[in-house]
């Protein structure tokens, strides 16, 4: 199948693209690397009015450091999460995250902000955000820019708090200690994720271990105060977090245990969770 009919339109500039989505009204869809949309498209699970291309925004390309904190602009490609050094020294969970993405095809074409607004339920940085206490920044027309904690932007499967006239524009990374571990489980490299998990425990008693998990259960976030022992923590984590319906309870458990064991082995970022 193709496309129903819908107009095609390129920003050049942010700004150029938040008229274009105000005047576009609610039935526009942002175009990034189009790794989610794209297919929806051509199934026409998605019709929208208009298509406004912004990845050619090199303002939005970006990445760097500001008053100690991370910024990822929304276009910059998942290989690049996964591989610049800048990320993988300060949030190392975050890149890897972003290794389990599909394949190396579509990790470079797949941007942070495409991941972010998709919210796929199986989304690997969603989770990777929320344990890290993230700050996605979307901007509108109307509304200027907002700030909204990526615990809180993702509703439901496919379902977030982005106004029809919002774009996300970059993802804030506050620093933080502790070790992070990161454990998916899918049928093959590069299939959606059955179960995965992202666990940050501190590095004393002061703070709580905190596990999110993802896949077929949506992304859910539990702490435990304090993680007194390998078992403790994998397991307390884990029960807070387990469906006891459906057999994907078993799977999230296991991802925490496993999660929970990378961390207690690979330590921490310095500066960053």
């Amino acid at each position: 199948m193709k496309p129903a009919e819908l107009a095609y339109l390129r920003a050049d500039t942010r700004s150029e693209a938040l008229d274009m989505l105000a005047e576009a009204g609610q039935d526009a869809r942002l175009l990034a690397g189009g790794q989610s949309l794209v297919p929806m498209l051509n199934l026409r699970i998605a019709r929208p009015s208009h298509l406004i291309d912004i990845g050619r925004l090199a303002e939005l390309n970006r990445l760097g450091m500001v008053d100690g904190e991370l910024y990822i602009g929304a276009l910059v490609r998942h290989h690049v999460v996964a591989e610049h050094p800048l990320i993988t020294r300060t949030a190392p969970v975050l890149a890897e995250a972003a290794r389990h993405i599909g394949h190396p095809a579509i990790r470079h074409r797949g941007t942070l902000a495409g991941s972010l607004a998709h919210a796929d339920p199986s989304g690997e940085l969603q989770a990777a955000a929320m344990l890290l206490d993230a700050t996605v920044l979307v901007e509108s027309r109307s509304a200027g820019t907002r700030e909204v904690p990526a615990r809180e932007f993702v509703l439901g499967p496919y379902e977030t708090v982005l106004e029809p006239d919002e774009m996300i524009t970059w993802l804030r990374v506050p620093p933080g200690g502790g070790r992070t571990g990161f454990y998916e489980i899918a049928r093959r490299t590069g299939d959606f994720a059955l179960a995965g998990a992202a666990v940050r425990l501190p590095d004393g008693d002061a703070e709580p271990a905190v596990a999110v998990t993802f896949g077929a259960g949506g992304h859910r976030v539990a702490s435990v105060r304090p993680p007194d022992g390998p078992d403790t923590a994998a397991g307390t984590l884990a029960a807070l977090l387990q469906d006891d319906e459906g057999e994907h309870g078993p799977l999230r458990r296991t991802a925490v245990e496993r999660a929970v064991l990378a961390a207690r082995r690979r330590g921490g970022a310095r500066g960053h969770g």
